[in-house]
């Protein structure tokens, strides 16, 4: 089209219809994205759900194995006395204590 030419109604008409073919086709896109994106959305919320349990139960057993490490430890420190009082007490009474 030259510089000085003018639009004609139809020639606005044609550029509309297309504009409006490309509305209607990019609506129903939109809208097939959209649909697509709010379940990839709602998965996605899922799966955090899913890691933050697992997290949490994986800081319970964390603590568990503190908890059970440091139960060990005093047992371990309270058999020990134990036995150092055993070998004391049967050296007194006489008796032979046996390793």
């Amino acid at each position: 089209m030259p510089k000085n030419a003018v639009a004609t109604r139809k020639d606005i008409d044609e550029v509309l219809a297309v504009i409006k073919d490309f509305m209607d086709i990019t609506s129903h896109d939109f809208q097939s994205v959209d649909t697509r994106f709010n379940s990839l959305e709602k998965e996605m919320k899922m799966q955090r759900a899913d890691i933050h349990k697992l997290i949490t139960r994986l800081d319970s057993i964390e603590k568990d194995i503190e908890i059970n490490d440091d139960e060990r430890a005093v047992i371990g420190m309270q058999l020990t006395r134990l036995h150092n009082w055993v070998e004391k007490a049967a050296a007194r009474v006489g008796v032979e204590f046996i390793r």
